[in-house]
């Protein structure tokens, strides 16, 4: 079954300033259907926290860590000392957050495993998540099923140069445009839309947590 990108009727994931991850839909379904299926998603997510913590290379993982602590309502990873955890549970339409996460990379590793659950409960969709490719991060962010580049009137250089700034990344920002593909580039790295994916490339250490936060407002331009 080919899994396809989609809207957000709220807002895209980020973990600038904490992990924001948000139902993808309006109706309930996905905050019903973790409900029934927390007990196996607490087991099949635990694996999947272990192999991200070490593969982000999270500065704890070690023994007792990452262990589960289970609720009525969802349940909890703890990863580190210090009261450092990451919660699923639903919450005003949010359903992870994390506790203490001063380094990005928890915040990173939360949200992958936001998107993990996703993909567990809907088989047809893909979701946002970053990847590790030697040293460097990238983002990835799949273009909702029957878009593609952006078209609208807003998505500009002004706009985005405000966007950028408000992340706390260098406004001074191009758009080009080339065979089926979309680059936005500034000093801190670039943001590629082609192949139904919206892609951050080349930021590093906590520019990475910025453009996640700004490839997050970026995809809201589907929306105009």
């Amino acid at each position: 079954m080919k899994r396809e990108g989609r809207k957000f009727y709220l807002f895209y994931p980020s973990f600038d300033k904490g992990i924001s991850y948000y139902w993808p839909d309006k109706d309930g379904g996905f905050k019903n259907l973790f409900l029934e299926k927390r007990e196996e998603l607490s087991t099949y997510l635990l694996e999947n926290c272990k192999k991200y913590l070490k593969e982000f290379e999270f500065f704890t993982n070690m023994p007792p860590y990452p262990y589960i602590q289970k609720g009525e309502k969802g349940f909890i990873f703890h990863i580190g000392d210090g009261g450092r955890w990451i919660e699923f549970e639903d919450t005003m339409n949010q359903f992870v957050a994390g506790h203490n996460l001063d380094a990005w990379i928890g915040n990173a590793v939360a949200m992958n495993l936001g998107s993990d659950l996703l993909e567990r409960l809907d088989q047809t969709l893909l979701a946002p998540r970053v990847r590790k490719e030697a040293k460097r991060y990238n983002l990835e962010y799949p273009i909702p099923a029957g878009e593609g580049l952006i078209t609208s009137d807003s998505f500009t250089e002004k706009n985005l140069s405000r966007i950028y700034e408000v992340a706390g990344l260098s406004g001074d920002v191009k758009i080009s445009r080339n065979n089926g593909m979309q680059k936005i580039e500034n000093q801190n790295g670039s943001v590629i839309i082609e192949n139904q994916m919206c892609i951050g490339r080349g930021f590093e250490r906590w520019d990475i947590p910025k453009a996640s936060w700004v490839i997050s407002k970026i995809m809201t331009f589907y929306e105009m």
